[in-house]
């Protein structure tokens, strides 16, 4: 890969890192502003389809951050493929993950033939 690619891949994993970090940050705040109407502490003053959806809302920001969590662990891991010169390669076989992928996905760490067989399963 060239070095100008490299480097932009690079860019735009720092860019997305990031983003990423100031999400989990945001999830955090509004955790600690939230707590009490999450926990039911204040029960008492609400009907119980209000704290039902309370609970909902709460599970879907639990999983809108693991998933961000998922994704920044992915953006670090090609960030160390950078620096260990693996970047581009997929892991699987070793053959360059195509360009057009990575502008995709920059943190692609398989290339579409491998990325097919991961999702179809044993």
């Amino acid at each position: 890969m060239k070095e100008k690619d490299l480097q932009n891949f690079m860019n735009k994993l720092l860019k997305e890192k990031r983003r990423l970090e100031g999400e989990l940050k945001a999830f955090a705040l509004d955790l600690a502003e939230n707590q009490a109407a999450w926990s039911g502490e204040h029960s008492y003053e609400n009907h119980l389809a209000d704290l039902g959806t309370d609970t909902a809302m709460r599970e879907t920001d639990v999983s809108f951050e693991y998933n961000v969590r998922d994704l920044l662990n992915r953006v670090n891991d090609a960030l160390a493929r950078i620096d260990d010169g693996t970047y581009g390669l997929c892991k699987v076989c070793g053959k360059p993950i195509p360009v057009e992928r990575l502008r995709a996905i920059p943190w692609a760490d398989l290339c579409i033939e491998d990325k097919r067989k991961e999702e179809m399963g044993p």
